[in-house]
């Protein structure tokens, strides 16, 4: 799926507002970090360096068709939580925000997890 260049438009009486794909996609991959297990996809490598001179960093990628919204979301998943279920929490979580900030209905979520990391350290409560 390639970047969207259509921008979701919604007039009313009092104006109209005007929501870009780049924004979609930034919302649909915090969501998706907010899951348990799933985090947004880490740039490794030369990428990673080059990430600051790109506007494109984001880990999903949004197609916008008048007012349907399809979306490839790209994540990392904790070993050894179950991949169908942090997959099925991250496309219920992402279609819920989107609705719940941008108004639309989403269409399609293709959840593709692209690598198995290790859980992160809970940190340590200080002692004094």
């Amino acid at each position: 799926m390639t970047a969207a260049t259509t921008t979701l438009e919604t007039s009313t009486p009092t104006g109209t507002t005007t929501v870009a794909p780049r924004v979609v996609e930034k919302l649909a991959a915090r969501a998706a970090a907010n899951v348990p297990g799933a985090h947004e996809v880490t740039i490794h490598g030369l990428p990673s360096l080059l990430a600051p001179l790109h506007r494109t960093t984001t880990t999903a990628d949004a197609d916008i068709e008048g007012d349907t919204i399809r979306l490839v979301l790209h994540i990392e998943v904790e070993w050894p939580a179950p991949l169908a279920s942090v997959a099925r929490r991250a496309r219920d979580e992402v279609r819920s925000t989107i609705l719940d900030l941008v108004g639309l209905d989403v269409g399609a979520v293709e959840v593709r997890v692209e690598h198995l990391v290790g859980a992160q350290p809970r940190p340590q409560p200080r002692v004094r």
